[in-house]
Parts: structure tokens; sequence; C-alpha cells
């Protein structure tokens, strides 16, 4: 009686608007079942671009094929998040209703990834547990192999081998093999842990795959799997295709390798291949076994046959299929086990046998197992491409109820069976009952008469340890008598010898009773000589308390003192008792440890800008300014007063100097017209006379200047009346050029510092660019005011040589070279320019480069780069 299994080959020709029967035309891809189920996604097809990612990538990833055997019908079914970018040769593996998609390649360059993403396929939504990340220890690969296994209750992914990007980590005990175009091949394993999400490494023991790509892993159970076939690479020699079969034992921390090699004396063995299909089948008999199909060999022709493996008898058996079903590559084969006789074997897609082109003919075919020796037959190929889906279900049910028939049968004859062996059991298990009862008692009797002997023993062994006690007694009485005996003609003579030896321990005694007095007196002495300099430096020490008690008490009533007068102070200047002055307003602001900070008093025409820093995280700072409008004020020949008079004080000085500005009463039209200046006075006496402060900002169209300051006293703007005095001068400034070597040769960097002090920059130099090479110095006047000077790269470059500045157009303004180098400690703008040489065929070996200076006054008009491939020289 034989039953028959379906072997299934489903790809369809791929079209924009697939229906609800038509599989896509795909490769390179996984088929996973789930239930009564299958799964298709991804995989390399007419439509896909080899790109990262985009939205025409999106589109086509964010749809799965489920494929269901008894109908025979396959739905393209939409999902909701995001999918893996990995596509091609990624790893899947199906945990209850939940599938797992790890790496993979884009399909563009050598793109892989190392992400995991999982699909739910109740729901179908993405969900992303790691993201693809270069520095992690775990290579981003695809081409290899995953299964699933579970370890206390808890799910675990396991990773092995594949192709893939440079290992940010090349991990101990495992391999990592360069190859010629970029890849890397390696053995590598990789344990997830879904619950805590953690990665892990297991231990290798037994004979590992060495790295290797394009094999198939199928899971036994639990914790075994079998792995065939793939290219392998051993220690950088040429890729060998294999035919060898791998058995693993997996635990969570250890993975053991069995390798099984084709014997020299059996012929019935496949050859080596990859991008093949495999599938494991694992129904009611004793054994599991290994479907494999198809492929390409060494030479890259593809294979038509179809072989299944004995895993338990570790033997092949070859069967004849149609090429149709088994003449491809790259495609994926899976199981469906309809009964303990009958498994449902589908292939889908996969690419032509010596060609590119995709798999457009599918082919549906049943294997049935016939008898009881574990041999398997091919039976009716079914092509569901041509014929609907009434046909395809009465051909499906006739092959499936065909088994069933000799199924239930057999299940007859081994319920009989098993209860004919039941009453055989329970009829031998009474009689063993009742054997076991008797023994039960012969060993309680057995036991009374053990206890009853011990216990006779232990009377015995008591009355043996008396007499052994009476008999040491007799014994040591014995020796005392025999040593009186034999000491009695010596007594004398030893009574002699001991008093001798007494006389000479009492001479001894009496030395050395005579040194320890010796000592002891000399200790004495010592004794009293500390006490003498102990009590010597109490006494200093007491006088020096009591010095030091004084001058606490000066310096306290010192720093009353000076307490007061500062509070007199204070009062002084809060009450506005500034002598010979008009008051206009006063107002106090308090200033906290907080970021940069702005008393504004706009009314009265004053600001102040606290930076972040100038006060302690601990303390609070009081600002008093007071607006006057009048008083003895003396100001320098020339000038006259175009502001308010400002007296300002603080509890407490800032850490860091202030911005300052204060409101003048003059249009300012243009730059020229600014005969502007600070002016300070102390004021703590009267006439208050004023002098100029250098530095200070003006802008044309502006009512405010403005000034670093880090004292205060009494403050204000002033200008100049007579017309023939020019306010600004035209100042001199200079410049530095550093040359930095980034790569000797081949890369420089050439940074460009301004300053109004060469003192004040250079000192920056040596301390901030000692490894630097400073070049050349610049001396030059700005042509008109607050103007730029501008490094003009406007060159062609020789062959060969990049100029690349940082910024364009490449200025700095006069205002900004001034104002940092106002700020305290002062600051310098830079400009920097980057250069490079690639030699090669035709390149000139030199750099003359000239950077032309516009904006400025100088005796130099170009600063001329000039660099070698060996050293540079400005």
């Amino acid at each position: 009686m034989a039953s028959k299994s379906i072997f299934a080959t489903l790809p369809r020709p791929f079209k924009d608007k697939p229906s609800m029967d038509k599989p896509k035309r795909r490769a390179h891809h996984c088929a996973v079942s789930v239930g009564d189920s299958l799964y298709v996604w991804g995989g390399n097809q007419n439509r896909f671009a080899g790109v990262h990612d985009n939205e025409e990538k999106r589109k086509i990833t964010s749809t799965i094929q489920h494929f269901t055997p008894s109908t025979g019908q396959w739905i393209t079914r939409d999902t909701a998040g995001t999918p893996p970018l990995g596509v091609i040769e990624y790893c899947c593996t199906a945990i209850n209703d939940l599938l797992y998609y790890f790496g993979g390649a884009c399909g563009h360059g050598n793109c892989y990834h190392n992400s995991i993403t999982q699909l739910d396929t109740v729901s179908l939504q993405w969900r992303e547990l790691e993201p693809t990340d270069a520095t992690r220890p775990v290579m981003r690969r695809g081409y290899g192999g995953m299964i699933s296994f579970k370890h206390d209750g808890v799910h675990h992914l396991l990773m092995i081998g594949g192709r893939g990007s440079k290992p940010a980590v090349q991990l101990p005990h495992y391999k990592y093999i360069e190859l010629p175009h970029g890849n890397w091949h390696t053995n590598e394993h990789s344990i997830y842990n879904i619950s805590s999400k953690k990665w892990s490494t297991p231990l290798i023991n037994g004979q590992c795959i060495p790295p290797a790509e394009s094999f198939i892993i199928e899971k036994i159970n639990n914790t075994r799997a079998i792995l065939f076939g793939g290219v392998e690479t051993i220690d950088g020699d040429e890729d060998a295709i294999t035919n060898n079969i791998y058995i693993l034992e997996i635990s969570l921390g250890t993975v053991v390798w069995q390798c099984i090699k084709k014997p020299e004396a059996i012929d019935q063995w496949p050859v080596g291949r990859y991008n093949h299909g495999g599938a494991i089948v694992i129904t009611g008999s004793d054994f599991p076994i290994l479907v494999i199909s198809g492929g390409k060999d060494k030479d890259g022709h593809t294979l038509d046959d179809y072989w299944i493996f004995n895993i338990t008898q570790h033997s092949w058996i070859k069967l004849d299929v149609p090429k149709t079903f088994s003449l491809r590559y790259a495609h994926s084969l899976s199981s469906f086990v309809l009964s303990p006789h009958c498994a449902l074997i589908v292939t889908v897609g996969g690419r032509c046998h010596d060609s590119t082109a995709f798999i457009t003919k599918p082919n549906i075919a049943m294997l049935n197992f016939i008898d009881n020796k574990g041999e398997w037959t091919v039976g009716d190929t079914l092509d569901t491409n041509g014929m609907n889906n009434e046909e395809y279900k009465k051909k499906y049910q006739l092959q499936y109820q065909k088994p069933r028939k000799g199924d239930t049968a057999d299940i007859e004859q081994t319920v009989q069976a098993l209860m004919k062996s039941l009453e055989e059991k329970e009829r031998e298990a009474q009689v063993f009952h009742q054997q076991m009862e008797q023994k039960e008692k012969e060993e309680v009797e057995k036991d009374q008469e053990i206890r009853r002997y011990c216990h006779q023993l232990q009377e015995k062994d008591m009355e043996l340890q008396e007499k052994d006690r009476e008999l040491q007694e007799k014994d040591r009485e014995l020796q005392e008598k025999d040593r009186e005996l034999q000491e009695a003609p010596h007594s004398e003579r030893k009574k002699e010898e001991m008093e001798k030896k007494l006389e000479d321990k009492m001479l001894e005694t009496k030395k050395f009773l005579e040194h320890l007095q010796q000592k002891d007196e000399m200790i004495s002495k010592k004794i009293q000589n500390y006490n003498y300099e102990l009590q010597k430096m109490k006494k200093e020490l007491e006088d020096k308390e009591s010095e030091i008690q004084k001058l606490n008490q000066l310096l306290q009533n010192k720093d009353k003192e000076l307490t007061k007068r500062d509070q007199i102070l204070k009062k002084h200047l809060t009450q506005d008792e500034l002598k010979g002055v008009h008051v206009a307003a006063k107002n106090s602001f308090l200033i906290h440890s907080e970021s940069t900070q702005l008393v504004n008093w706009e009314e009265y025409g004053i600001r102040i800008t606290i930076p972040q820093g100038a006060v302690l995280p601990s303390d609070t700072v009081q600002v008093t300014i007071t607006a006057l409008i009048g008083g003895d004020f003396i100001f320098p020949e020339d000038t006259e007063l175009v502001s308010a008079v400002y007296a300002i004080n603080t509890s407490k000085p800032f850490l860091e100097p202030v911005k300052l500005e204060i409101q003048h009463c003059v249009s300012i039209k243009i730059p020229s017209h600014c005969n502007f200046s600070f002016a300070t006075a102390p004021s703590d006496k009267t006439p208050y006379q004023f002098k100029l402060v250098n530095g200070g900002n003006f802008v044309s169209n502006g009512c405010y200047g403005n000034i670093y300051v880090s004292e205060f006293c009494l403050w204000s703007l002033i200008e100049y009346v007579r017309t023939s005095i020019s306010f600004f001068t035209n100042k001199s400034y200079y410049g530095q050029v550093v040359r930095e070597v980034r790569r000797p040769g081949r890369e420089w960097l050439i940074k460009f510092l301004l300053s109004k002090d060469l003192n004040a920059l250079k000192k920056h130099i040596n301390e901030k660019f000692k490894n630097n090479e400073t070049i050349n110095d610049l001396y030059f006047l700005f042509e008109e005011e607050n103007d730029f000077i501008e490094f003009c790269f406007d060159k062609p470059c020789p062959k060969g040589w990049s100029v690349t500045p940082y910024d364009t157009p490449t200025k700095v303004s006069q205002r900004a070279i001034d104002d940092y180098g106002s700020m305290s400690p002062p600051n310098f703008p830079q400009r920097l320019i980057k250069i490079t040489a690639e030699p090669g065929e035709g390149a000139d070996k030199y750099l003359n480069y000239p950077v032309t200076l516009r904006g400025i006054k100088s005796d130099i008009k170009k600063l001329n780069i000039v660099l070698t491939t060996v050293n540079a020289v400005i």
C-alpha cells in the first residue's frame, strides 16, 4: 500500500499588479512555514533596484506572499512598519507566529547588515529588535545560516558563517578571510537572546566548518541541527565547493560539531554544491530526513538532481524528479508533514540552469513513504500553472486521502498490538509486585536479626575496652618499677650533677639581673631627659598658642573694623551720597550663577551683559547703578560729554570681564564720524577727573557703544569736538602663517592667525601649536575703517594638487580682530586651508600657489604656498 506526498515549485511571472493566485519571480530568498502556511519575502526580483534605501525599495519590500498548500493559492499581503534593508541572502526562521530576519545584502556594492527584525504573521507588523551597527562585534553578513533554540524557557537565535563586510572586531576562536573584491568569509557564531536582547558567542568544540557561505542549515530538534554543502575557504586558499555533512549539538554556551565526509568506498553521495535548496522532514517514523535539490557545482553549472539523507543511518538516496522541479539554483525548499508516511515539499523561485533568468514555470510533486523500511519515492507532479483552483484542490485531496486509508489500517493494528502488550505488562507487574512484597518481609526479618547481633557486638566491645584499660594500668605500674630499679645505683651521681647545674644557673641569673639593673638605670635617665624636653616643648606650645590667640583677636578686630568701614562705604554709595553730583535715578539688579544674563536699564541708556562663569555657583552679586545728569566732572581737552554718567558698584567682583553698553545722544551716519571714546573716573574723590579708555566699539546707525571691563567706578561716553583730530588712528595688525603636516608629502593644513598684538599672538602659537611650524609674519593696515582682509584662492592648481579653504569667501573683519583681541585672555581669529597632493602619471612634484591679499595695505601683496611631495615651504 503506497501513500504519496507533494513536491511543489511555485514561482510565477512578476507583474506590476500581481493577482491573488500568482507568486512573484524571485531568487536568493527564504520561504518559512508557520503552521499550514508558507511565507515568502524579499530576495532578488525583477523590479528590485540595487540601492541602499529609497521609496521604490520600501514599496517592494513592504509586501509578503502567503501560500496555503491545501488550496494552492498565493495571496500578496501588505505589511506595516519598516521592513529590513538586507533583502538578499538574509537568514530567516520562525518561532510560533513570529518570523525573525537577520543580516542580508542591500544589493549594491559590498553593503551588508547585522540587524534583527521581527514580523508578526498575525498582525503583519514589522518590529526592529537590533539596528545595523558597524561597530558591533557581530559581523555584517549574508549568505549564512540561522536557527532557533530554547533554553530555560527563553528563545535564542544562532547565526553561523556567511559572506559580508570587513568585521569591526575579529573575535577569538573564529576565522575571518578577506576575499579579492573586498568581501570577507567567516565561520563566526553569534547567539542573540530574544528576551534580554543581548549578544553572546559560544565555545566551539569538534570539527567546526571553516569560513563558508551559500550552504543550507536545518533544525532537527531543539538541540540538534544539520548543515550541508556551500563554499568553504581554508587559510586563504582558493574556495572549495564542498559536499560535507555537519551535525551540530547546540547548548547556550557551546556548539559541538561533527563532520561527515564522503567515504571512498561509497558512490551514492551528492557532488559538492552551493546555492542549493534544503528542507528537513520529520514524520512519525523513527528517523528524520534531509531533502536537497539543485544548486551549482564547482564549474558553475546548475544541477538537476534530488537527494534525501537519512540522518540516523548517515546514508544518501537519489530520487528521480522532473527537471522543471530540480533544475534551478538560489531557490528555497519547504516541507509540510501530512501524515507519518506523507510529506509535502514546496520549492519556490530560483534561477534557470546556466543563466540569470528567473524560474517562470511552477511545479508541484508529491512524495510518499511506501513501506516500513524507510524508503521514499516520488509521486505525482502537480502543476498549478496549468489548472484552476478547483482542479488543484481535487487532486490535492485525492493525494492527501490515499495515505490516510493506509494510515488508518496501520493505526488500528498498532492499537491492537499495544493493547495486547499492555495486558501482558500488567500481568508481569502483578507477579513482580507479589515478589517484591515477599522480599520486603524477608528484608524486615533480616534487619531485625542484624540489629540483635549488633547489640550483642556492642556489649562485647564494651567488655573488651574495660579489659584493655586494666591491662594498660598494669603495664604502666610495671614500667615505673623497672625504671626505679635501673636508676637506683646512679642516683647519688645524678644528684651532684643536678646541684652543679643549679649553681651555674644561679650565677648566670645573677649576671643577667645585674645587666638588667644597669639598663634600668640608663632608661630612667633617658625618661628624665625626655620628660624635661616634653615639659619644655609644652611650655613653648602654650606660648605659641597664646600668641596665636592674640593674633586671632587682632585679626578679628581688624576684620570688624574693615567690615564696618565697608558697610559705611556701601551705605554711602547706596544712599547716593556722591558729592557734587545730580542724581537722575538709581536701580539695583541681582545676578545669579546661571547662563549669560543681561542688566537692561534702557530707560536710562545702559546695558551690562554678564557671561556665564562670571559668578560662582554658590554666589549672588548685586549690581547698583546710579545715573548722574550733572556734577563736578572734568573731561579731557577737546572733548564733550555725549551720554549720562553712571556710578556702578557691585557687592562682589566678577570673575570674568563683562560687556558694558552706554547710549550716546549723537546720530552716526558713516563710520568716519564715529569720534567717540569711553571715559572713566574714580568715585572716591572730587572733582571727578575723567580719563580716556582704549578700545570700545561704535557702529554707524547705532546709538550704543560697547566695551569689555573688569572694574567699575564712574563711566561715560565723550566725543572729540575738533574735526582736525582723527579719533580712529590707522591701527597696525599682524598675521602669522602656521603649517601642520598631516601626512608627510601628501597632506598639509595651513593656518592664518590674525591679531593686533604680535607678542600675544606669538605666545599663543607657542603654547597651542608646539608641533606646528611657524612660516612667516605679516604686517598690515586696513585700507578703510571696519574693512575686511580677504585671502583669494582663485588661481588654478598644478596637476595632482588641490588647495581647499575651509571658508568661502575666506575673510576676516577688522572688528572681529578687535573684539577677539579685547577678550581676557585674548583670542585670535584664524582661517584654515587644506592642501593635498595625489602623485601619479603626469602629476607635478612641486606646488607654487599664490594667495592674493585684498582690503589691506602691506609690503606683501601675495603669499606663495610652496610645497613638494617631500617637504613644504611657504
